[in-house]
C-alpha cells in the first residue's frame, strides 16, 4: 500500500503492526480484500472481545455437517429424492466452503498454494467426477479441522493477552483537591491515583499515602500477599487489601510492567523454535513435489496407457489431500505458544522457543547468591570500633559515606543508623568500586567502606581487623570495614538469610536427572560463601569475585563442554546472564533495566520456578518432537493405504484432519498446570 514503510505479522500473538502515514481504516480494508478477519487493538494493545470471523465458522460447519447428514439418510427417509439429496449436498459444500473457497482465491491471487488450495480443488474436482457425497464429506472434515485449530490458537493467545484485562477502564484520579474518575488511559506521570479496597491498580506508581497487603500474583505469580507501605513501588493489575491507597504514578498505563510483560510475550510468540524452520523447509519441498506427482496420477494414466479418467483423478485428488503439510506445520508453533502462554500466566517471560530448547538442554545451573539464593535484605549485626570512637559515631560516618549508594550493603548500614536514631551527614565527592566498595571525601579526608581486601589495595592499616574479621566470617557473616584516610577506625559485620524455598528448588533439580552440576558465584567472602555452600549441598562455589569474574566463571564451564544457565539478579549479574546458555533473571517485575535483560525473566523472587521451567521447556520439546513424528506417521500410514488401493477421498481427508487435530491437542496440553518432583524425604 502507499505510504506503508514497514509491516510485521506476528503470527504467534496474531498482530499485523504497520508503520507509515496511511489510515488504520484502509489497512483493516486491504487484509479484507486479501482474504482475512482484521480488526484494530483496543487500549494498552488490548485484543478485541470477539472475533467475528470465529463466531461465523461454528453455524456455518454446523449446517454443512446438517446438511451432509440429511443428505446421507436418502436411502431411509422417502421425502428425500435424489434431487433434494443433491441440493442439500450442495448447500453442505457451500456453507462448509465459504471460508475455505475464499481464502483459496485470494491464495491463488497472490500465487500461492497452501492448504486451502488444496483442499478446494479435491472438493471441486471430486464434484467434477460426481462424487458430491465425499466432496461435501472433504469440505465438512476440512471445516471442522480449521474451527478446532482457529479456536485452540486463539485459546493459547488469549491466555496471554487477558491478563491485560487486569488493569482497570477507570480509576479515581485527585486532581486540583478533587477526586476524579479518569479513564485509565488518560493518567500522566506524577497523577496522584486513589485505590481503594478490593480495586485493582491502574498503573505502576509508587506509594504516597497508606499500608495494605497487595496480591500481585497477576504480575508476579506469587499468591501471597504483599504488605507495602509509603514509598514502595506498585505494579498494575494487583489488587489492594482492605485498605485505601494514595499512590503517584511512575509511568502511563501503556508503559506499565504488565503491558511490557504480555508485549515481550507476544514478542517471543513471533519467534520460532529451532525445529520450526526445519519443518516449515520440510514443508516448502514436501508440498509441491507431492502436489506435482498427484496432477501426475491424475493425468499420465489416461492420457499415455488410455485409462478412464475419473478413477485416476479420484486417485490424484487424494494424493493432493495428502500432500497438506498443515499438521506438519503447526506441529512446533501450537506447542510453543502454549508453552509461553503457560509461564506468563504464572509471572515468567521466556523470549521465545529457541530459549525453551535451550533450556531443555542445560545441564548445569549457576546461581547468584545475593538476592538469588538468598533474600537479599542485608542486615548490620555487629559494630566493631577499632579506635576510640564509639559505635553510634561509625555508624553516621559510615551512612554519610553510603548515603548515595544503592548496593545492599550499603542499604543496610543506612537502615541500621536509621533505626538507631543516628543522625547522618551525607559526605560528598562519592564514587562507587564494583565489587569492592564505596569512598567519598570532605574537608581533604578520603573515608572508604568496603571489603578488607578493598582497604589493602587503598593502602589502608588494618591493624587487628583481618582477625577479627576472620572470626566473623567463620560464622558465615560478610565484613566491611570504614576506614578514615589511610586508618581502619571499625568494622560492620552483616549477614543475609536463605530463602527457604532454596534448598527445595535445588533438590528439586537434582531430582530432575539431567542437571549434573549446581553451583554458586558470589562476590561474597570464602568462608561465609562456603558456609552457604553446605547447608545448599551445592557441587561448588566461587567467591569473592567481581562482575567479571562471574563471565569467567560462565565462560570457563561452557568450555568444558557444559550446558550453562545462571540465575541472577537481572541488573548485577546481566553480563554473566549474557555469557550462560541461558540466562534467568530473578525478580523483574519492579525494574526498568533488567525486565529485558535476560533469555528467561521471573518477575516475583521464588526461586522454586527454576525447575518448574526447567520441566516446562523439557515437556515442551518432547511435544514438538512427538508432534511432528505423529504428522509424518499418519501421513506414511495414509501412502501406504493409497498404494494398496484401500485409501478413499474422506479417508484421506480425516487423516490430515485427523494429524492436526492430534498435534494441536497435544501441544495444547501444555497450558496445564506443571509440576517438578517431589522433594519429600530428600537431604
Amino acid at each position: 500500500m502507499d505510504g506503508v514503510a514497514r509491516v510485521h505479522l506476528n503470527y504467534g500473538a496474531a498482530k499485523l503492526h504497520v508503520w507509515g502515514q496511511v489510515s488504520p481504516d484502509d489497512v483493516i480494508r486491504r487484509a479484507h480484500q486479501a482474504g482475512y478477519h482484521a480488526v484494530r487493538v483496543t487500549a494498552f494493545g488490548r485484543p478485541p472481545r470477539s472475533s467475528s470471523a470465529l463466531a461465523l465458522r461454528l453455524p456455518l460447519t454446523l449446517f454443512c455437517g446438517l446438511f451432509l447428514l440429511m443428505a446421507a439418510t436418502a436411502d431411509v427417509v422417502p421425502w428425500i429424492d435424489l434431487r433434494m439429496q443433491q441440493l442439500l449436498l450442495i448447500a453442505s459444500i457451500v456453507s462448509g466452503g465459504v471460508f475455505p473457497f475464499r481464502s483459496a482465491f485470494f491464495a491463488i491471487m497472490r500465487r500461492s498454494l497452501d492448504i486451502k488450495v488444496l483442499m478446494s480443488v479435491a472438493t471441486l474436482g471430486a464434484v467434477v467426477i460426481g462424487e458430491w457425497l465425499e466432496g461435501a464429506t472433504v469440505i465438512l472434515l476440512f471445516s471442522l479441522g480449521e474451527l478446532f485449530e482457529a479456536r485452540s490458537l486463539e485459546r493459547a493467545r488469549n491466555s496471554v493477552s487477558k491478563l491485560l484485562s487486569l488493569i482497570p477502564d477507570q480509576c479515581a484520579v485527585s486532581r486540583d483537591g478533587e477526586e476524579r474518575l479518569l479513564p485509565t488511559a488518560d493518567v500522566v506521570v506524577g497523577d496522584v491515583c486513589v485505590v481503594h479496597p478490593g480495586q485493582r491498580i491502574p498503573v505502576d506508581g509508587t506509594i504516597v499515602e497508606g499500608e495494605s497487603f497487595v496480591n500481585e500474583s497477576s504480575i508476579t505469580g506469587e499468591a501471597v500477599p504483599v504488605e507495602k507501605r509509603p514509598g514502595e513501588p506498585l505494579c498494575a493489575g494487583a489488587v489492594t487489601g482492605e485498605s485505601v491507597l494514595t499512590m503517584q504514578a511512575d509511568r502511563p498505563a501503556s508503559e506499565s510492567t504488565l503491558v511490557r510483560l504480555v508485549g515481550l510475550v507476544e514478542e517471543a510468540q513471533g519467534k520460532t523454535a529451532p525445529l520450526a524452520p526445519f519443518v516449515a523447509r520440510f514443508a516448502r519441498i514436501y508440498t509441491p513435489v507431492v502436489t506435482v506427482m498427484a496432477l501426475g496420477v491424475a493425468a499420465l494414466p489416461p492420457l499415455v496407457l488410455g485409462e478412464p479418467f475419473p478413477p485416476w483423478i479420484y486417485r490424484g485428488l487424494m494424493l493432493l489431500v495428502l500432500s497438506s503439510p498443515c499438521a506438519l506445520v503447526i506441529a512446533a508453533p501450537v506447542a510453543t505458544l502454549s508453552a509461553l502462554a503457560n509461564a506468563a500466566r504464572t509471572g515468567v517471560v521466556i523470549k521465545g522457543g529457541e530459549q525453551l530448547e535451550a533450556l531443555a538442554d542445560v545441564d548445569t545451573v549457576l546461581f547468584e547468591k545475593t538476592g538469588t539464593l538468598t533474600k537479599g535484605r542485608l542486615e548490620v549485626t555487629e559494630i566493631l570500633p577499632l579506635d576510640d570512637s564509639t559505635p553510634e559515631r561509625i555508624l553516621a560516618v559510615a551512612g554519610g559515606v553510603e548515603w548515595e549508594s544503592k548496593h545492599p550493603i550499603a542499604r543496610a548500614i543506612v537502615a541500621a543508623a536509621e533505626a538507631a536514631e543516628v543522625d547522618v551527614d551525607p559526605i560528598g565527592g562519592f564514587e562507587a568500586r564494583p565489587g569492592l566498595g564505596v569512598l567519598a571525601k570532605r574537608d581533604g579526608v578520603v573515608y572508604r567502606v568496603g571489603s578488607l581486601r578493598y582497604l589493602m589495595g587503598e593502602r589502608v592499616e588494618l591493624a587487628k581487623a583481618p582477625v577479627l574479621a576472620h572470626e566473623l566470617e567463620a560464622e558465615g557473616k560478610t565484613v566491611v570495614g570504614l576506614a578514615e584516610g589511610l586508618r581502619i577506625v571499625g568494622l560492620f559485620a552483616l549477614s543475609d538469610s536463605l530463602k527457604e524455598e532454596s534448598v527445595r528448588a535445588i533438590r528439586r533439580l537434582r531430582q530432575l536427572g539431567q542437571i549434573q552440576y549446581v553451583a554458586m558465584l558470589t562476590g561474597d567472602n570464602r568462608r561465609a560463601a562456603s558456609r552457604l555452600t553446605e547447608r545448599l549441598a551445592l557441587d561448588e562455589m566461587r567467591a569473592e569475585l567481581l562482575p567479571e569474574g562471574k563471565v569467567k566463571a560462565v565462560e570457563t564451564w561452557r568450555q568444558e563442554g557444559r550446558r550453562v544457565a545462571m540465575v541472577g539478579d537481572g541488573v548485577k549479574a546481566r553480563p554473566a546472564l549474557a555469557k550462560a546458555h541461558v540466562g534467568v533473571a530473578m525478580g523483574v517485575a519492579n525494574s526498568d533495566a533488567s525486565l529485558d535483560s535476560a533469555d528467561i525473566e521471573i518477575m516475583g523472587d521464588d526461586l522454586s520456578r527454576v525447575p518448574l521451567l526447567v520441566v516446562l521447556a523439557r515437556r515442551t520439546v518432547r511435544v514438538i518432537r512427538q508432534n511432528v513424528a505423529c504428522s509424518i506417521g499418519i501421513k506414511v500410514l495414509a501412502l501406504i493405504l493409497l498404494l494398496s488401493g484401500d485409501l478413499t477421498l474422506w479417508m484421506a481427508i480425516a487423516s490430515d484432519v485427523g494429524a492436526t487435530l492430534l498435534v494441536t491437542y497435544n501441544g495444547l496440553r501444555l497450558l496445564g498446570r506443571v509440576r517438578a518432583p517431589s522433594t519429600r524425604g530428600a537431604g
